[in-house]
């Protein structure tokens, strides 16, 4: 009987393949998880959208989907970010010179 309790408890565990990869939840929930205290913690939904809404007040928003990279720092060294014709980042120099 004990050994069909624990196949019963080892069904009801978090599995991985024998070969690595992601965790298999079987579509099950996990819940009751604690917040984060150290940097490879499991993080909660309301301690990522707090973060995410803290990060989004700061962050320069626009319609498109994709925006390049902006030149490297040495080109934008004492240089505004500006926008070209197609919406490509590019640095301009300031009004004052």
């Amino acid at each position: 009987m004990a050994i069909q309790r624990s196949f019963i408890y080892l069904g009801l565990a978090l599995r991985r393949s024998l070969f690595g990869g992601p965790f298999n939840v079987e579509g099950y929930r996990i819940s009751n998880l604690a917040d984060q205290i150290n940097s490879q913690d499991a993080e909660t939904k309301g301690y990522v959208d707090s973060q995410g809404d803290a990060r989004l007040n700061n962050t320069l928003r626009v319609p498109n989907s994709y925006i390049p990279a902006l030149p490297t720092a040495e080109y934008r060294a004492n240089k505004m970010p500006a926008f070209n014709s197609q919406d490509d980042p590019i640095v301009v120099l300031p009004p004052s010179g």
